[in-house]
């Protein structure tokens, strides 16, 4: 059960965790709780839970600590986050050739998981970057359509998306330790999860709407320019007779007209062009 306290702790640590590094704290502890001795041959469903316990207290932990480090403000935070890329970079792809030389294994090897290593703790800053330029449209959409209500709607649809997929995109890395794999394949299904739990975008329903209003709608001919023969047998040409073959096809088959006339029911007819005429 979710007490009113552990809701509003969701809520305080969601940025640093979708944005900042909260990420990491979450799915460190995660796997630490995960493969402890003790709890190996214990019930799936009951290391979960205590996974998933230690793993919210070490991330509350974890944001409160960032947030103090940096006078409160969690935007300092995050740009520190962002900023720190190239420099963390360099600094691990060195440290990893050092110590691939010291042990005699492979240099260009520990340095690549070593890339993957510092993109894995900015995957979340990455996936919400991303998902917001997807999404940024939709939102402007719905608010200049709908009003500022559909838009805190579509709003708050695309943070419950984020949160999920970072969620799942941490336990994921937890238990598939391969650098990058196991964060993007929770990140990725956490996302279709999102989109089945919070339905279709704004823009998704204008698009289907859209879609089956086209596929009902009978098609409007232009009859305007029949020229209609008069007298005896004339008939009529090519054009002109399937135009007017197409407009009585269209009228026998508008809805709702003709549910009470037997004839018009067996519509539509093809019409005998030879010597067609208007007139007896």
């Amino acid at each position: 059960m979710v007490t009113m306290n552990t809701a509003m702790n969701y809520l305080k640590m969601y940025p640093e965790f979708v944005f900042g590094t909260g990420y990491e704290a979450f799915s460190n502890k995660f796997k630490e709780t995960w493969n402890v001795s003790g709890n190996l041959q214990a019930p799936i469903k009951d290391r979960l839970k205590w996974s998933f316990g230690d793993a919210f207290e070490a991330t509350v932990k974890h944001n409160e600590k960032q947030i103090a480090d940096n006078g409160g403000s969690f935007w300092k935070a995050t740009k520190k986050s962002l900023t720190s890329i190239w420099p963390d970079l360099k600094n691990n792809w060195k440290l990893a050739g050092e110590a691939a030389e010291a042990a005699s294994k492979s240099k260009f090897i520990a340095q690549l998981k070593s890339v993957g290593k510092v993109f894995g703790k900015r995957m979340p800053l990455i996936g919400a970057v991303i998902t917001l330029a997807v999404e940024a449209p939709n939102i402007f959409k719905a608010t200049k359509e709908e009003g500022v209500l559909t838009g805190a709607g579509e709003t708050a649809k695309t943070a419950g998306r984020l949160g999920l997929s970072t969620l799942l995109g941490a336990i994921t890395q937890a238990l598939i330790p391969i650098p990058l794999l196991g964060g993007a394949i929770g990140f990725v299904g956490g996302d279709m999860l999102g989109r089945f739990i919070f339905g279709k975008t704004y823009t998704e329903k204008q698009a289907k709407n859209q879609e089956n209003k086209s596929s009902t709608d009978i098609p409007q001919m232009d009859f305007s320019n029949i020229k209609m023969p008069y007298g005896g047998n004339t008939a009529l040409n090519d054009a002109e007779f399937m135009k007017l073959e197409q407009m009585y096809n269209q009228a026998a088959n508008a809805t709702g007209l003709n549910s009470t006339n037997p004839f018009m029911q067996t519509m539509p007819h093809t019409i005998n062009q030879n010597n067609f005429s208007t007139l007896p």
